[in-house]
């Protein structure tokens, strides 16, 4: 059982004596050896407070395809991270736009509750000549049993048929988070998310994929493959 933390008043009260002040000090040394220990050793101060060295607090859950989220033991609020699918690049045409994205802080949870999780796909490249993109997947999470406002973020557009490659091509938006941004537009570049890089085209005509998720495949000259869109993700965060 720890010690009580003695009043600070018995030391620094008129009339105080030095034995008072002691007695005050051997108390307080006793309150904190119950608390963390006489080791001195970090470990075994955290492991009377019920922790591990080394230990976060911190748990999460991600999702890369769609599923349900069941709410832990002992959790009633958590941060979720949305993003849509990121749009493909077109033969002859732009880069594909970066899915939504959005960051919402849902309270009111009960334990062992579900959460539906949608998680949107990336956009197909345009393979055949002047071929187009295809649009990214819509992500959300949106009530099971557990009745929350469904967060949505929208999959970036797809290069249409036989543009070039300076066309700007829209990214998905995001709705209900409690922060909401709309992903960056491609052109020549794919657009990127907050956890993805749209791919790119140099001068050489060299490419390199999308990385990450939610991105947007690059865009490619008449008679080359574009690239494919990266899937988005949701992650849930307590």
């Amino acid at each position: 059982m720890t010690t009580a933390l003695p009043a600070s008043t018995t030391a620094v009260a008129t009339g105080a004596t030095q034995g008072d002040v002691k007695n005050w000090i051997t108390g307080v040394h006793d309150y904190l050896a119950g608390l963390f220990g006489t080791t001195g050793a970090t470990a075994d101060a955290l492991t009377a407070l019920g922790l591990s060295a080394g230990a976060s607090n911190l748990s999460g859950q991600i999702f890369t395809s769609s599923s349900s989220f069941t709410v832990p033991a002992g959790v009633t609020a958590l941060k979720v991270t949305v993003i849509g699918g990121g749009g493909g690049g077109g033969n002859n045409g732009s880069s594909g736009g970066a899915g939504g994205q959005a960051i919402s802080y849902l309270t009111g949870l009960t334990p062992s509750g579900t959460i539906a999780v949608t998680v949107g796909a990336g956009g197909t490249a345009g393979v055949a000549n002047n071929a187009a993109g295809g649009s990214g997947g819509t992500s959300s999470v949106a009530s099971g049993t557990q009745a929350i406002t469904t967060v949505t973020c929208t999959g970036g557009s797809g290069s249409a048929a036989a543009t070039n490659q300076n066309v700007i091509v829209a990214g998905g938006t995001a709705t209900n988070g409690s922060i909401n941004i709309n992903g960056a537009a491609g052109a020549l570049y794919g657009g990127s998310t907050m956890l993805g890089n749209g791919g790119i085209v140099d001068v050489n005509n060299t490419s390199s994929n999308a990385v990450g998720y939610g991105s947007g495949g690059y865009g490619q000259a008449y008679g080359t493959s574009g690239g494919v869109g990266r899937g988005g993700i949701v992650i849930f965060e307590w």
